[in-house]
């Protein structure tokens, strides 16, 4: 005999909703998390993404559609990648983690793809550490397979203090635009949202706003806006 199924449809998933609430609803006094330990192995993979656009395409969708199961996968624009001096072109970072035959494995199937090269984990907190100090910082999300299918041609664009980089699986897109340092900028830490920016609602964009607008960033942020319409266009 079947198992009996025990399906909770008993109202809001508060857990989830408190959470993506940016403490607009109530704050959070105590939380339970589950934790799992750190993998045995944990392995950090780039893959140059040259050549024109149906190239890239390709190699792009044959990564994010392969069975491979990594702990993070991004998009690199050619200005992210080079700002982390990983050359000056588009860039696939891979992330693996488990039990040595695991990633072993993994590793070669991602070499059957394309030509990797290895990096130490610590790449991927230099990664986040370009939202730092950051003017605006933009975050698009969509149908992953409209993401996949616009990213090629996203991440070729090379806009100085804008970088971009796509998580093709989950449909998110990140948009940061760097202040000018030498503009004597000061952080504020100033957070909001700015709802829908599609009519249709067919993407969420939250603006994390930090630091004051100055003269001497109106030419970099009318960039960052026209890059960010762009982008914006192909999704849909």
């Amino acid at each position: 005999m079947a198992a009996k199924v025990v399906k909770n449809v008993a109202g809001f998933d508060l857990s989830r909703l408190m959470t993506g609430s940016w403490g607009t609803l109530g704050v959070i006094t105590e939380v339970t998390l589950r934790l799992y330990a750190l993998p045995a192995a944990d392995r950090t993979f780039s893959i140059a993404l040259k050549g024109g656009e149906k190239e890239v395409a390709t190699v792009i969708h044959v990564i994010a559609t392969s069975p491979l199961s990594p702990y993070a996968l991004q998009l690199l624009s050619r200005s992210a990648a080079d700002a982390l001096g990983l050359g000056n072109h588009p860039v696939c970072l891979i992330r693996f983690g488990g039990n040595d035959a695991v990633v072993k494995a993994q590793a070669s199937a991602l070499s059957q793809i394309a030509r990797p090269d290895e990096h130490e984990p610590s790449l991927w907190r230099r990664l986040r550490q370009l939202e730092e100090n950051a003017h605006t910082t933009i975050r698009i999300s969509g149908l992953p397979t409209k993401v996949l299918a616009g990213s090629a041609t996203i991440i070729r664009d090379d806009i100085p203090l804008v970088y971009t980089y796509i998580d093709p699986r989950r449909g998110a897109l990140r948009i940061v635009l760097k202040g000018n340092e030498t503009a004597g900028e000061q952080s504020t830490g100033v957070s909001g949202s700015a709802g829908d920016f599609h009519t249709n609602g067919s993407s969420e964009v939250i603006f994390e706003k930090r630091g004051s607008v100055v003269t001497g960033h109106q030419a970099s942020l009318r960039s960052a806006q026209h890059s960010q319409s762009r982008h914006t266009r192909r999704l849909m």
